[in-house]
């Protein structure tokens, strides 16, 4: 990213990275998860996802201290790249070199189909509604002159926030089931989604980043396209964040009645049949 500057490289760069980051993303939340389980040890799962927290944190304060020494964009992007190849030789020395064979799988049953396919639509529904702001929520702070000064800030609270998320919403699920769980978070995002807009203070602001961090690792890439699409386009028609955010908003409620529909005693395994659940 640092060595273009065209709109198409741009725009091919970024969709690499996008596909690489989501199957990486795919794959280690297959292999974590199946490796502790197998040791005993699920209860780390929070700590495997507790990384992308960190990971934005640290990204938004290397950004803010080079940007307030005078880097430009490109000193940005290239810091970016030597973290993440620093991190990259970590991760590479902490992958198996056996593939372990996979347990069986329970067969779906009709009710069980149809609440995974009502999980579906709500990932879906959930993805949408976030990426809306997670993609401009910096360009409401950046635009909002009574908040302008935060915009650094921003980012470290989205990460923070995230880094005990899953912690915080297992242990909700487990106390009242996961669909009821997961629908409190689209609940939450939604809150976090009209903060950003119809509440632009420096308590506004916090509480969208604090909730959109809080829920961010519970999303599924279904809406990811279309999100920023929706969003960009109603900015255009309108001049303002507040049409797209608010259809967010009504997004992640309509996230949150499917999932209260796929309320079921084997809910969890139907949504995650991967080994996620805990065994």
């Amino acid at each position: 990213m640092a060595f273009v500057s065209s709109t198409a490289a741009f725009a091919a760069l970024r969709f690499a990275g996008g596909v690489a980051s989501a199957f990486v993303l795919v794959f280690a939340s297959a292999l974590v998860p199946d490796r502790l389980t197998a040791a005993g040890r699920f209860d780390l799962a929070a700590v495997h996802f507790a990384g992308v927290g960190a990971g934005i944190a640290i990204s938004a304060a290397l950004v803010a201290a080079i940007a307030a020494r005078g880097g430009d964009w490109r000193a940005l992007w290239l810091a970016g790249g030597l973290v993440s190849l620093a991190a990259l030789a970590g991760a590479a020395r902490l992958i198996p070199d056996r593939q372990e064979p996979a347990g069986a799988r329970p067969a779906a049953g009709r009710g069980r189909a149809r609440r995974l396919a009502l999980f579906t639509a709500a990932y879906g529904l959930f993805g949408f509604g976030y990426v809306i702001t997670a993609t401009f929520l910096v360009a409401i702070v950046r635009g909002s002159p009574a908040i302008r000064a935060l915009e650094p800030l921003v980012w470290v609270v989205v990460g923070l926030a995230a880094v005990p998320s899953v912690a915080f919403w297992t242990g909700i699920a487990e106390r009242v089931g996961l669909a009821p769980a997961f629908a409190l978070a689209c609940v939450a995002e939604a809150a976090g989604v009209a903060a950003s807009v119809l509440w632009i203070a420096p308590a506004g602001v916090f509480c969208a980043a604090v909730l959109l961090g809080g829920t961010i690792m519970g999303l599924t890439s279904l809406g990811l396209i279309a999100g920023p699409v929706f969003a960009g386009a109603a900015y255009d028609a309108t001049g303002s964040f507040v049409l797209p955010s608010m259809a967010a908003a009504g997004a992640l409620l309509l996230g949150a009645a499917l999932a209260a529909a796929a309320r079921g005693p084997d809910a969890a395994a139907s949504a995650f049949p991967a080994g996620g659940e805990r065994r």
